[in-house]
């Protein structure tokens, strides 16, 4: 089974901060919990995956093997964000 969503040597910087994600696939099915303190990245995480901002280096692909900010207006039509 192909994953949902792949992150390949995510990170994300901002100001000071960087964002790591290690290289981790998500399937369907599978749940992921985000547990941090303020500032750990959570949020920049979530726009990573909605591709609402871009990743300084890395990529993260969507179950159909392309890059989110390939898809970004098909993938909006997919996912719920409040």
């Amino acid at each position: 089974m192909n994953p949902h969503l792949s992150f390949q040597n995510i990170e994300k910087q901002r100001d000071r901060f960087t964002l790591r994600i290690p290289d981790i696939e998500i399937r369907q099915g599978d749940l992921l919990g985000v547990i941090g303190n303020n500032g750990a990245g959570k949020s920049t995480m979530i726009q990573l995956i909605l591709g609402l901002v871009q990743p300084t280096k890395g990529t993260i692909f969507r179950y159909t093997g392309e890059k989110v900010e390939n898809v970004l207006h098909e993938w909006k039509k997919e996912v719920g964000f409040v």
